[in-house]
């Protein structure tokens, strides 16, 4: 066995498997009903360029093409092996191609870790001799790859038909859907330049391929389609280097809600798979769809459309509703339809035949004749008011659209010159392909407009994302972080293992190293500790239960408000207790905070989470006890930026309270902004810290700050 060597994941391995010079199908077959047969057909069929050799234990030849009963046997050097053998098997092959010095595998075979433990020793083998040989893996149990490439030309899949060329790459987990979209695609008249399949991904996953398309000339988009994350830290460090350079879009499966009834806190409540994917596909720069229509649409708009430079878009139709339709999505995805000016109007209005009204969106109505779309639709291609043009055509009854068809060809080249997007819905006629005008440059062709929208937002979207600001992560100065280490250091070193909830003095002595403000608060332990400290801070106070155990100190009457007096909060304490007393709890009663009422102000929540496939994510939105009701947050992961925190910020509807709602007082945003750049560097520095609620922050009119008035912090 040769010297044990990990494969190197970049351009040049991956080239041997999907720029191949030769090809060894093992378990080819001249059965009709085996994947072996289907797939020696694929690539014997579909024209690929380098040798092709049948392996098969049973068979002298394969579809008239001598076969060799081992790749041993074969003359000459092997880059590729497809394997589709049972799963028993699949191992004592990859040694013989390890022996011949084989430089890749696809495993077409199943019955690996998908099936259960004895599967996963069996992956873990067959990884590990493919390390052994230096040899990279695509699989097992996958559908195999496409490239497209003319020289190339290998279908080494179980999908027969070889898609249209394109600049379009798709990396997906599952088989079944590369088929289905594949399928999908032949009504665009849009390509690919290579798709893959990759199983159980045992070796080669979407990192490296990111790396492999980045410098891939023939791709101009890249679509993915994931249920999990290998590694999220590496994957999101290439994904946001090659996203600058061409548009991820990504459709994740696998989303549950489940993880969330178990959830400590409001945070592992809210911090579902769903807010920590869009966190760290917005950190990625990755575009996220919500369906695969909406993953192929946006793709194909993105692969031969320029990407646009501003929200503003230009609606010309010959049918009212559609154009309505359009309107109503486009204003729901965030883009601009704006008035035309007076002197756009005056122009359109010489080329109208009769009297409309001219508007945006654009209504020539059913009987407009060719000359007259055609001439607006220059007007408002050739116009500095737009950022893209959407042709919407209803075609009269009995009549086709090649008319239309040649306007739009006449017409890209003007908007290709303004780097505009021009994009067509024929509504409702599903048998029409998008125009391709050249190798570079193809109009999608969409059958409603509502899909047009969306693909036109995804492309804004993606145009925002590059022209944003990156942001600096601050540096505080009057931040102790050497003695915040000290208060944890004692939590973190419990032999047990076990997570333990942070005392509510610590964690307030915890805040002040960080220089996080909270409301004036002392610990008691009776009723009458309760009423001392009710005098020392002097009322109104509000009390609260303290308890390792108890999350949702509301629901089991373990919260005061508006406690005026010495005497009531003597009350006040026996009814903590006597709730607790109730329902079971007394033994979860350490005590109660006196903490002093903030009457003014709005609140809100932040809380952190480390999650085990994307690391420490930070949650920002509407706060109080009806935090997950409402569902008001953002998720980003750690560590923030201030561009970040600004955008955090913006994204919840909580903003419209914070700057000034009904003739509320502006609230202090820039405190806000700075509380959560605190904890996105307490976080840092104390990464022990697996979850964390601040519930609620009071924010202050601007110029006041706000303060912190309760936490729960969960260390390991």
């Amino acid at each position: 066995m040769k010297k044990k060597k990990d494969p190197i994941p970049d351009i040049k391995t991956l080239n041997r498997i999907l720029r191949p010079e030769s090809v060894a199908v093992i378990g080819a077959s001249n059965r009709k009903d085996t994947l072996g047969n289907l797939i020696f057909r694929s690539i014997i069929r579909n024209g690929y360029k380098g040798k092709v050799y049948p392996v098969s234990a049973t068979s002298g030849t394969v579809m008239s093409v001598k076969a060799v009963k081992s790749i041993i046997d074969i003359d000459g050097t092997i880059d590729l092996a497809i394997i589709v053998v049972p799963a028993t098997s699949v191992l004592k092959v990859a040694r013989e191609c390890g022996k011949k010095d084989v430089k890749g595998l696809v495993v077409i075979s199943d019955g690996f870790k998908e099936l259960g433990p004895e599967g996963a020793e069996m992956e873990i083998a067959l990884r590990e001799t493919a390390i052994n040989y230096g040899m990279r893996i695509l699989g097992p149990n996958c559908m195999g790859f496409i490239n497209t490439d003319p020289d190339i030309s290998l279908n080494a899949s179980f999908c027969m038909a070889l898609p249209d060329r394109g600049r379009m790459a798709f990396f997906s987990q599952s088989g079944a859907l590369c088929v289905s979209l594949l399928k999908y695609s032949k009504n665009f008249n849009a390509g690919f330049s290579s798709i893959l399949s990759a199983g159980n991904r045992s070796d080669i996953g979407p990192s490296d391929l990111l790396r492999y398309w980045e410098n891939d000339d023939s791709t101009k988009v890249i679509l993915l389609y994931l249920e999990s994350f290998d590694n999220p830290e590496e994957f999101y460090r290439v994904a946001k280097r090659v996203s600058l350079k061409k548009p991820i879009l990504a459709l994740k499966g696998g989303i549950t809600e489940a993880g969330a009834k178990a959830a400590f806190s409001h945070t592992g409540a809210m911090a579902t798979d769903r807010a920590i994917t869009d966190a760290l596909f917005h950190r990625a720069g990755i575009l996220r769809v919500e369906s695969v229509q909406e993953l192929f649409h946006s793709a194909m708009l993105l692969s031969g459309q320029p990407v646009p430079k501003g929200k503003r878009i230009a609606i010309i139709t010959n049918g009212g509703g559609p154009g309505t339709i359009a309107a109503d999505e486009a204003e729901a995805q965030g883009l601009n339809i704006e008035p035309f000016s007076k002197g756009l109007v005056e122009r359109l209005n010489k080329k109208t035949l009769r009297p409309i009204n001219i508007h945006n969106p654009l209504d020539l109505t059913a009987g407009t004749p060719d000359t007259e779309f055609v001439a607006c639709a220059r007007i408002l291609i050739e116009s500095p008011e737009n950022d893209a043009v959407i042709l919407i055509y209803v075609p009269p009854a009995g009549e086709g659209v090649s008319h239309i068809e040649a306007v739009i060809e006449r017409l890209e080249p003007e908007a290709k010159k303004r780097g505009k997007s021009i994009i067509a819905s024929f509504v409702g006629d599903t048998g029409l392909k998008g125009k391709r005008v050249n190798n570079d440059t193809f109009v999608p062709y969409f059958p409603f407009p509502e899909d047009a929208i969306k693909a036109l937002a995804n492309a804004v979207r993606y145009s925002d994302m590059i022209s944003r600001e990156q942001g600096v992560i601050p540096e505080f100065k009057n931040i102790d972080t050497e003695a915040g280490k000290r208060l944890i250091n004692p939590f973190t070193v419990d032999t047990s293992n076990k997570p333990q909830w942070i005392p509510s003095d610590i964690l307030n002595s915890l805040f002040t190293c960080y220089g996080i403000l909270c409301a004036e608060t002392l610990f008691a332990n009776s009723p009458e500790e309760t009423a001392r400290a009710t005098h020392k801070i002097g009322t109104p106070v509000a009390i609260k239960l303290v308890s390792s155990t108890i999350t949702h100190k509301s629901e089991v009457g373990g919260v005061i408000l508006d406690v005026k007096t010495e005497e009531d909060a003597i009350i006040a304490f026996n009814a903590i207790r006597g709730n607790l007393e109730k329902k079971c709890l007394s033994v979860e009663m350490r005590g109660v905070i006196v903490q002093r009422m903030i009457t003014h102000g709005i609140e809100l929540f932040m809380g952190v989470k480390n999650d085990k496939s994307a690391g420490h994510v930070i949650m920002f939105g509407a706060g109080g006890i009806y935090t997950e009701l409402i569902n008001d947050t953002v998720t980003r992961l750690l560590p923030l930026t201030d561009i970040d925190a600004e955008e955090m910020i913006g994204e919840t509807r909580v903003k419209r309270m914070l700057t000034g709602y009904r003739g509320m007082p502006l609230m202090d945003i820039n405190a806000i902004k700075e509380l959560l750049l605190r904890i996105s560097q307490m976080v840092k520095d104390i990464p022990e810290i697996i979850e964390m609620d601040i519930n609620p922050v009071k924010v202050l009119p601007e110029g006041k700050g706000c303060l912190v008035l309760d936490a729960r912090m969960l260390v390991e």
